[in-house]
């Protein structure tokens, strides 16, 4: 277990190397060797996984590559929201229109 966990370490398969010095510490625990290998595993695991946090950091940092399609997308809504503005306005002026000529008529019928 001990020539596989070092084994594996040294082929980058960390978590594996973890799983099997480990298992070794436990089971010996006079075992020094194994100790050494375990906290070396873990402090390569620690900095393997600082790398990979400071490489995967600026991931998701600038410009998405939707960016365009997002602008369109809302550009569309903007143009929907506006039309449907000038629709209301316009239906609004049509039933005032309406409502000035029927109390002209309505006048009109009361004045005859």
């Amino acid at each position: 277990l001990y020539r596989r966990g070092v084994a594996l370490s040294r082929l980058g398969r960390l978590p594996g190397a973890q799983a099997e010095v480990t298992t070794v510490a436990k089971k010996d625990t006079k075992n020094k060797a194994a100790r050494q290998e375990l906290s070396a595993v873990k402090e390569k695991l620690k900095l393997a996984k600082a790398m990979e946090k400071e490489r995967m950091k600026g991931l998701f940092d600038g410009p998405s590559m939707y960016q365009d399609q997002i602008q369109a997308q809302e550009a569309k809504v903007a143009e929907e929201q506006r039309q449907e503005a000038e629709k209301v306005a316009k239906e609004k002026a049509r039933e005032e229109q309406l409502a000035s000529e029927w109390t002209k008529e309505e006048a009109r019928r009361d004045n005859d």
